[in-house]
C-alpha cells in the first residue's frame, strides 16, 4: 500500500498555522524565510531528507490549487511508464474552468493558453502544481534559490533535463489555480527573477534544448534576452551563472 503523507509550510505568516489533530499524515513546517523559492525548498528538503521514509514522487502545489477528481493517477501512472520522467504536471485550469494554462513557450516564462492538449513532453512547466520524481531531486538538487517569487520551476525544468531527465505534460491530470492566492488575488510579477532567468540559460544550453523539444520560440524570448541580459551585463556581472548547481 501506498503512503501519502501531506507537508504543509508555513512561510513564516505573522500567526502560526496550526494543523488540526484530527488529520493523520499531515504536519505543518514553519520556515523563517517569506519568500516563495526559499519556502517551496524548506519542504522540499523536508520531505527528502527529514520523513521516516524516502518518498518516491512529491507533489508541490501553491495555497491557492483546488484539486478535481482523479488529478493524482494520470500522473503517478506517465512517471510509471518512463523511469526518465522527472517532471509530470497537467491543465492548470482557471477559476471558471474556461482556460488552462500549464507549458511555459520561451524563456520569458509566458504560458500557452488552452495548449497543448495531448500527452507530450515539454521544456517547461509551470509550478503551481507539479510533481516531481524524488530520485531526481535528490540527484540534481533543489530549486535556485537566487530567483524569489517567480521563474525558479522554469528554471528547474531546464537544469533537469540538461542532466537527462524529461518534463511530461499530462493532460489527464487537472487543477484549478486561482493565481495569487497568497497576494489576496493580486497578481505579482518578479522582474529581477525574470532577469536572473534569461541572463542564466539564453545560449547554448537553451537552444539545444529548444531543438530537443518540440515548442513555439516567440519574439518575446528574444526581447527578453536584448534587454535584460545587457541590464545584468551593466549592474550584476557575472554574478547569475550555473555555479549554484555543484552536482
Amino acid at each position: 500500500m501506498s503512503t501519502v503523507f501531506i507537508i504543509v509550510v508555513d512561510n513564516n505568516s505573522p500567526s502560526p498555522y496550526k494543523i488540526n489533530e484530527k488529520w493523520a499524515g499531515v504536519i505543518c513546517i514553519r520556515n523563517k524565510s517569506k519568500d516563495a523559492v526559499n519556502g517551496m525548498n524548506f519542504g522540499f528538503y523536508h520531505a527528502l531528507y527529514k520523513l521516516d521514509f524516502q518518498p518516491k514522487y512529491i507533489v508541490y502545489a501553491d495555497n491557492d490549487i483546488i484539486f478535481l477528481k482523479n488529478w493524482l493517477s494520470p500522473m503517478i501512472k506517465s512517471m510509471e511508464r518512463d523511469g526518465l520522467i522527472g517532471t509530470v504536471g497537467g491543465k492548470q485550469w482557471d477559476k471558471e474552468e474556461k482556460n488552462f494554462r500549464s507549458v511555459c513557450s520561451d524563456l520569458s516564462g509566458t504560458a500557452f493558453s488552452n495548449k497543448p492538449i495531448e500527452r507530450q513532453y515539454v521544456l517547461t512547466m509551470t509550478g503551481a502544481m507539479v510533481m516531481y520524481r524524488a530520485e531526481m531531486m535528490r540527484m540534481i538538487g533543489l530549486h535556485d534559490d537566487r530567483y524569489i517569487t517567480m521563474c525558479s520551476d522554469c528554471d528547474y525544468n531546464i537544469h533537469a533535463q540538461e542532466r537527462g531527465w524529461k518534463v511530461l505534460f499530462e493532460p489527464d491530470s487537472n487543477v484549478i489555480h486561482k493565481i495569487s492566492g497568497s497576494y489576496n488575488g493580486n497578481y505579482v510579477s518578479n522582474p529581477f527573477d525574470r532577469r536572473k532567468f534569461v541572463a542564466k540559460w539564453y545560449g547554448a544550453t537553451f537552444n539545444d534544448l529548444v531543438r530537443n523539444v518540440p515548442i513555439e520560440i516567440t519574439r518575446t524570448a528574444n526581447l527578453y534576452a536584448e534587454t535584460e541580459i545587457k541590464y545584468y551585463e551593466k549592474v550584476q556581472k557575472n554574478t547569475f551563472t550555473k555555479d549554484r548547481f555543484s552536482n
